[in-house]
């Protein structure tokens, strides 16, 4: 198990009064698909100053807050916090990314 999931678990079941929320704000880095950027990209640049050099395209997002842990499996806040993260992620791509409404469309699928 990784040290640090191991720590927060560990503090969190000697502690159940904290209801699974870590005292001191955490970080999560997001990021997002990245690449290498050549200078032939630079098509106007080049010509007009002769100025290029060689980059890299990423995105990225650092989000400070409190966490809540659902560590326990067979808690039932745990089983239904889960379900709920399962089912909404489900809606979401199935509606909004990959278009499933209905009508024309093919139909979503559901979690049962």
């Amino acid at each position: 198990m990784n040290p640090h999931s191991k720590a927060m678990i560990e503090e969190l079941s000697s502690h159940p009064e904290k209801g699974g929320v870590l005292e001191q704000d955490v970080l999560v880095i997001f990021t997002a698909q990245h690449h290498y950027v050549t200078p032939k990209f630079y098509t106007e640049t080049k010509p007009a100053t002769g100025k290029v050099v060689p980059t890299w395209n990423y995105a990225a997002a650092q989000v400070y807050g409190r966490a809540r842990i659902y560590f326990d499996s067979k808690s039932d806040e745990t089983s239904a916090f889960l379900q709920k993260q399962i089912t909404d992620l489900t809606r979401h791509s199935e509606t909004s990314i990959m278009g499933y409404v209905g009508g024309e469309h093919p139909t979503d699928w559901k979690v049962t």
